[in-house]
């Protein structure tokens, strides 16, 4: 393995300029971060919110041992939709979500305050820099899905931040997906294989569970719990309506981003093969599934 591997912490980046070109001016491709997806869209905003209202009931909301009373922290918030369900059913937690979509958190602010939520609260922030926290500043710290837009080797750095901002006692938590789905759909396959190799081109590794107990570890975590789950997303699964919808709109957005990367590649082929992997989901013998890892460690 590369960079992704490496215990020692990488060197920082100057992300002050943070939008990047993906492709040449035929495409138009561009957008802040190095998130794949054009995360201030309508679209991708409400795939985030529909997601998380998903797993949040895919694994237990919060790990035990976080304080009724303590402050909570979500990196890579996205719509808000966990922080938000964090603070309903926990009253006298204050919850604070950050992301470096001023779009996302725009919308998730809106949402708590129409949920009436006093507790919650949400700022822009990039995650690849140091936290505008101080030291021992959270009871429990949560990064769910941050595969979407951190680099390989940026993982190790990241983690430690987590850790600096984590009381002693308190939780670190990572959630997330090798990207390893596997379906009947021979066009869901190879679609899911070209998204795969793209990003490893592009210096981002799907490989990542394996190395979170070693990560958390490293950074200076003790009693580490790893959770395995795995989601039935075949055909008349609860779960099946809700993947569908969200690899439809993921797998739109995904296309521009795909053919920038891959000269061989264009629009109208892949569309062709997205219209192809969405009949066989919706086929009754489609057969499915998508494993996913919990880990989390106490802050010695």
């Amino acid at each position: 393995m590369s960079q992704s591997s490496s215990s020692s912490p990488q060197p920082r980046r100057n992300h002050a300029a943070r939008r990047q070109i993906y492709g040449d001016s035929r495409h138009g491709y561009e957008q802040e971060s190095s998130y794949i997806l054009p995360a201030n869209s309508a679209a991708e905003i409400a795939r985030l919110a529909n997601q998380d209202r998903f797993f949040n009931e895919a694994h237990q909301l919060i790990p035990p041992a976080v304080p009724e009373n303590g402050r909570v922290l979500d990196l890579g918030c996205g719509a808000g939709a966990w922080c938000a369900e964090v603070a309903f059913h926990h009253r006298k937690m204050e919850v604070i979500g950050i992301d470096i979509s001023r779009e996302l958190i725009t919308y998730a602010t809106a949402s708590a305050r129409t949920q009436m939520l006093d507790n919650v609260h949400f700022e822009v922030m990039d995650i690849r820099e140091k936290f505008a926290f101080e030291d021992g500043s959270f009871d429990l710290v949560n990064a769910r899905f941050m595969s979407g837009f951190l680099q390989a080797g940026e993982w190790p750095t990241v983690i430690g931040e987590m850790v600096r901002v984590t009381r002693p006692g308190g939780i670190v938590r990572l959630i997330d997906t090798d990207g390893n789905s596997v379906t009947s759909s021979p066009a869901g396959t190879k679609f899911r294989d070209l998204i795969v190799q793209t990003m490893q081109a592009d210096g981002r590794t799907l490989v990542l569970t394996p190395y979170f107990k070693f990560w958390l570890r490293e950074a200076g975590c003790s009693e580490i719990q790893l959770i395995p789950h795995l989601i039935d997303i075949s055909t008349g699964e609860p779960a099946h309506p809700v993947i569908y919808e969200d690899f439809k709109v993921l797998l739109t957005q995904v296309i521009p981003y795909l053919v920038a990367r891959n000269a061989s590649l264009t629009e109208e082929m892949l569309t062709d093969l997205l219209r192809q992997a969405l009949g066989e989901m919706l086929q009754d013998s489609f057969r499915g599934h998508w494993p996913f890892v919990e880990c989390y460690g106490r802050k010695a």
